[in-house]
């Protein structure tokens, strides 16, 4: 029996070996156990004798009362997302200040007043399903996941949960994305070495490079997170000074064009080289460098102060 639910004052595994072991008579017991925890609604318990009959376990007809629950548990969340966007919709039309406070309050108090089962496998995927709709997960649920391997790894741990981990956390991060940004380099060194491939290195269209798995997980690892965006720039402006390699320079480029590919402007309007970069994209794309892009890449060179940092973006 899956562990967590004492947490709730629900008796779990380790009551059932505690008091079987100091019980004269195990099967009555049982029995009564069987009673005080079964389905207490009166509709259900006649169908259980029917099935002992037919030798169905009675951990099935309990796995599909679960399986039943969930199912309308999960469209009580959905419906709840539905309900706080309309709320938060017409609060900002009304200028309310507490528009934002107000919206996803069902699904917060939810989580909240069960994580203490997020290690309960049956409801892992409800729990899970719920944090990755807040857009504010409580930073004391945030820690407890971040500690726990596990949890952290979980496949159904959402991005959106690990963005808010990563936000507090840019070591953690640095781990996640620096596996990928080796991988990067060390996939464009042996395209530009490779013979066979130099026509494809130099030729591709931009928009066609920037299909590279890595670009694309950086992106989802990144989201509309400002802030990770900005991390991830220190990263390669770190690396760049620190081993002169131009891929560094071409991976910062290809990134922010992949955000302007996928039309995320919270993003591409904060980078000050958006305008260049989108520029000279253009131009690799056609080939050639018209009078209006080469006037708009020199005024933005021209605009940049001598004081200024060495690596720029």
């Amino acid at each position: 029996m899956p562990r967590g639910l004492e947490h709730l004052g629900i008796p779990g595994p380790d009551f059932i070996t505690e008091h079987l072991a100091a019980s004269d008579d195990p099967e009555e017991w049982i029995n009564q156990f069987q009673l005080d925890n079964s389905v207490l609604l009166p509709s259900l318990r006649p169908a259980l004798p029917l099935m002992d009959l037919h030798d169905i376990p009675r951990r099935d007809f309990h796995q599909s009362l679960i399986d039943v629950l969930k199912e309308q548990l999960k469209v009580c969340l959905d419906s709840a997302c539905k309900k706080d966007a309309a709320t938060l919709s017409e609060a900002l039309k009304q200028g309310s200040e507490d528009a934002k406070e107000s919206n996803n309050k069902v699904i917060q108090s939810l989580v909240e007043k069960n994580f203490v089962l997020i290690e309960f496998e049956p409801l892992q995927d409800i729990l899970f399903d719920a944090l990755s709709r807040l857009p504010e997960i409580p930073n004391g649920i945030l820690s407890k996941i971040e500690k726990n391997k596990a949890l952290y790894k979980h496949k159904l741990c959402a991005l959106s949960v690990k963005r808010q981990i990563w936000q507090n956390n840019q070591n953690l991060f640095g781990e996640e994305i620096s596996p990928l940004l080796s991988e990067y380099i060390k996939k464009k060194d042996v395209v530009m070495y490779s013979v066979n491939d130099q026509d494809t290195f130099i030729s591709s269209v931009p928009k066609i490079r920037r299909q590279n798995p890595v670009i694309k997980k950086l992106v989802d690892y990144i989201g509309s997170n400002i802030h990770l965006y900005d991390v991830i720039l220190q990263f390669l402006r770190t690396l760049f000074l620190k081993t002169r390699n131009v891929h560094y320079c071409t991976l910062r480029t290809e990134l922010l064009m992949k955000f302007h590919d996928d039309d995320k402007k919270l993003i591409t309007n904060v980078d000050p080289c958006y305008r260049f970069t989108w520029c000279m994209d253009a131009c690799l794309k056609e080939k050639e460098v018209d009078a209006k892009r080469a006037k708009e890449m020199c005024n933005f060179v021209h605009s940049l102060k001598k004081e200024q940092s060495r690596v720029l973006g």
